[in-house]
């Protein structure tokens, strides 16, 4: 579940790249310097308008988010049902974001 939420977080960053790659590089690396975590991530990303159609913040802060700082933060062991949720999201989020050829 870790693994699949880095793999988010990883596919998440690059659309930011993504987004930013137009403006001077100054102006996006002070963005990148305050959207470093996956929750602030997300939520720079949906106010900015730029997550993809089925992609929901709320949705992945619930299913996937918490489940993971959770684990990663207090060393709290997900449930089975819990981390199965969390990766099909992670995975949601990668399709739909690197989708393969």
């Amino acid at each position: 579940m870790l693994d699949a939420a880095t793999g988010a977080e990883l596919a998440l960053t690059d659309l930011l790249d993504d987004v930013l790659s137009p403006l001077p590089e100054a102006t996006a690396a002070a963005v990148r310097g305050r959207v470093r975590m996956l929750g602030g991530l997300l939520e720079f990303l949906e106010t900015a308008g730029w997550l993809p159609d089925g992609l929901a913040r709320k949705d992945i802060d619930t299913d996937l988010v918490r489940v993971r700082n959770r684990a990663a933060h207090k060393g709290q062991a997900p449930t089975y049902t819990e981390a199965n949720t969390a990766v099909e999201c992670a995975a949601r989020i990668v399709s739909a974001l690197v989708p393969l050829p």
